[in-house]
């Protein structure tokens, strides 16, 4: 019978009892904090001085800090291909990439699109795939990216 007590419900200070629905949730929201922090100390998008203010953001903010673990990049696009664009985090020296033999000759020459623009895991963006620009950033340095327009005159069935 105490096991069962004990199971559902954590004793606190004099005769408090912190229900285990609380108690969970404490215990889901430091998990929660931990992989983030454990996120962002891994990432290779933030700069250590960033590293340090997301992580206590993560922590001052224990929800949404963990939640929302924003990036911010620079846009650039294509001067020869304005349908091609490179991201990389923002205040990054695109002239000083490492970048592979193989890399997509319309992105030599590039114009600046959009800097500090934030991003968000998850969040629906128009013409970007922020899940995808963010990995990609993380594994290289840099994310390649497309978007068009399409435009449709008449009406659908």
């Amino acid at each position: 019978m105490h096991l069962i007590r004990c199971l559902l419900s954590v004793r606190g200070h004099g005769d408090r009892t912190v229900s285990l629905p609380i108690a969970i949730s404490v215990t889901a929201l430091v998990l929660l904090n931990v992989a983030a922090t454990l996120v962002v100390l891994r990432s290779a998008v933030f700069s250590s001085s960033q590293r340090r203010l997301q992580i206590i953001l993560v922590w001052l903010l224990p929800l949404l800090g963990a939640i929302i673990c924003l990036v911010r990049i620079d846009i650039y696009r294509s001067n020869s291909n304005s349908s091609k664009y490179l991201s990389v985090p923002a205040g990054t020296d695109v002239t000083k990439l490492s970048v592979p033999e193989e890399f997509d000759k319309d992105l030599i020459s590039l114009s600046p699109f959009k800097s500090e623009h934030e991003i968000v895991k998850g969040k629906p963006y128009i013409a970007l795939n922020p899940d995808d620009v963010i990995n990609q950033i993380e594994k290289s340095g840099y994310a390649i990216h497309g978007a068009t327009i399409s435009i449709q005159i008449g009406s659908s069935k």
